[in-house]
């Protein structure tokens, strides 16, 4: 397991997201990243950003 931490921005930021299809979407990834890390080759539209070190990205399809 690893230590997975929401801040105050991102609660605030799921509030707002336009879908409960996409709320759900971001509990599975969470979910996934608290069991497996950050490395998610299985999810479409995950990866590293470029030039910064231990930074990821993901778009949520809705």
């Amino acid at each position: 397991m690893f230590q997975t931490d929401l801040s105050k921005k991102v609660q605030k930021a799921l509030r707002k997201l336009p879908s409960e299809t996409a709320r759900d979407s971001f509990e599975v990834l969470f979910e996934d990243l608290t069991i497996r890390g950050v490395y998610q080759p299985g999810w479409p539209n995950y990866g590293k950003l470029k030039g910064v070190k231990g930074k990821y990205h993901c778009h949520l399809t809705i």
